[in-house]
């Protein structure tokens, strides 16, 4: 694979975080049987590089086909004038899915009876606070460990699964982790 703006990648998958939406990615084959080669090859552009097929800043790929779309919430003020905020803050686009809180947590909470739906793309359920506290570290510690980089957890826990429990480490502003968003961003998102 190869894109117009430089990039290549061997084999049969790019990732979604190396695409950006109007590029072209062209996927070249060579066959061989030993005495005759053949080639071929297709051009594919990228709609966009989101998960859900909406905007979005930015995208997280956790693999096996699972993503989480971000959007860039500029700071600003309350309409009704009761809080300002003063930082820019990513939000995820869509509520965690089953499918992004098992790549990552690596267990299931729908485990229950449920007559919700259940699959991939459906919000995860019966997740408490801490359960998303802990979501929020492991994705994190992910980053960290994909980037080299060493962003601080912004939650401490003990214990795993549905028994995990959690507090706050730190200020949600002093957090350079992921973290849930405040009331305020919450309700200003």
């Amino acid at each position: 694979w190869t894109s117009d703006a430089g990039a290549s990648v061997s084999g049969d998958t790019v990732s979604a975080s190396m695409t950006v939406a109007g590029e072209v990615w062209t996927c070249s084959a060579v066959a061989s049987d030993g005495t005759d080669t053949a080639s071929d090859g297709a051009d594919v552009t990228i709609e966009s590089a989101c998960y859900f097929g909406t905007v979005c800043d930015d995208s997280t790929d956790l693999g096996n086909g699972i993503g989480i779309d971000w959007s860039l919430i500029p700071a600003g003020s309350d309409p009704l004038g009761r809080y300002t905020l003063t930082n820019d803050f990513y939000m995820m686009t869509t509520e965690v899915t089953q499918g992004m809180f098992y790549e990552l947590m690596g267990y299931e909470t729908h485990t229950y009876n449920t007559t919700y739906g259940v699959g991939t793309d459906y919000p995860v359920y019966y997740v408490d606070w801490h359960m998303a506290a802990d979501f929020a570290n492991q994705y994190t510690a992910r980053y960290n460990n994909e980037n080299g980089a060493s962003l601080s957890e912004c939650y401490t826990c003990s214990g795993t699964g549905a028994s995990v429990t959690c507090g706050n480490a730190i200020t949600p502003y002093q957090c350079t982790g992921y973290r849930l968003p405040t009331d305020a961003e919450w309700e200003f998102a």
